[in-house]
């Protein structure tokens, strides 16, 4: 499962029967630099495990 986690800016990715997740894509505020992610809306994973984030 992916969450998306708008308050801390991040991607989430979580396990079955993992006590936590694990960020996997922003996690270091908001901006516009490549490891950052903006005030995001919507999340959409394909078939590929890519991830789409409208901000």
């Amino acid at each position: 499962m992916f969450i998306l986690d708008t308050t801390n800016y991040r991607v989430l990715q979580w396990q079955a029967g993992e006590p936590m997740g694990y960020i996997v894509a922003g996690g270091n505020g908001n901006g516009a630099a490549l490891t950052q992610i903006g005030v995001s809306y919507e999340l959409f994973v394909d078939d590929q495990y890519n991830i789409y984030i409208s901000e």
